[in-house]
């Protein structure tokens, strides 16, 4: 019987066999077989899987990217429970079994508040990324694999990012007040203030940067109320 380290490597050996085949283990370098063995061992979450999906050509290290951006981090850990679909709507509490009172329907729209809905569907949500767009003259499709992949281009753009994780916590800043209460303001005041006082940051560090610039000049000439 084998004991101590002898075991461990002979342990090894019939996991690894009942893995891969012996041609495999043969040939294949310690790198590799590292990669493999993560991949076969911790797949894809589900919520990057089916119509979760990443959209074509895009980059899928979007929360390294997000950790990176000058943002507060309870903008980033916002993000995280975004990208992983757990931001808890009303749906998602009801199908988790957390009791949802007078109904799951949306204030507005008086249909289901569901995920999509919150940050794409709802008037709220339609009537703010249409002023987001002309307000800082950037076009994009507005789809839930576009934001929780921060996708928008080809090319990255780290003011636009950091502008639409400030967005879509604005929008979510100014829903959950039906739970937590709290002063009811508008997604586009949310979003200016905190908005403002990121981009002010970032000059302050960088003067020299035309996109904050533009950035803050056509954020603080809009309307508070929206």
């Amino acid at each position: 019987t084998l004991r101590g380290f002898y075991k461990e490597v002979a342990d090894t050996i019939d996991f690894l066999r009942a893995r891969f085949s012996s041609d495999f283990l043969e040939t294949c370098s310690k790198k590799k077989l590292l990669t493999c063995l993560l991949t076969s061992l911790f797949p894809e979450p589900l919520y990057r899987l089916g119509v979760f999906a990443a959209p074509p050509n895009c980059n899928t290290d979007v929360l390294k990217r997000v950790k990176r951006l000058p943002i507060p981090p309870k903008c980033k850990s916002f993000f995280f429970r975004f990208h992983s679909r757990t931001i808890p709507v009303k749906e998602w509490r009801e199908s988790r079994g957390f009791d949802v009172f007078w109904s799951t329907n949306c204030r507005l729209c008086k249909t289901t508040e569901t995920f999509t809905h919150a940050f794409v569907l709802c008037v709220d949500a339609v009537f703010f990324w249409d002023v987001f767009k002309r307000t800082v003259k950037k076009d994009f499709e507005v789809e839930e694999s576009n934001f929780r992949y921060l996708h928008f281009g080809d090319q990255l753009d780290t003011v636009l990012d950091t502008l639409v994780v400030l967005g879509l916590y604005s929008l979510w800043k100014t829903r959950k007040v039906d739970t937590d209460g709290g002063v009811a303001k508008p997604s586009w005041v949310n979003f200016k203030n905190i908005a403002t006082f990121v981009c002010q940051s970032m000059l302050a560090c960088c003067e020299d940067n035309e996109e904050w610039k533009q950035a803050i000049e056509g954020i603080s000439r809009s309307p508070d109320v929206i």
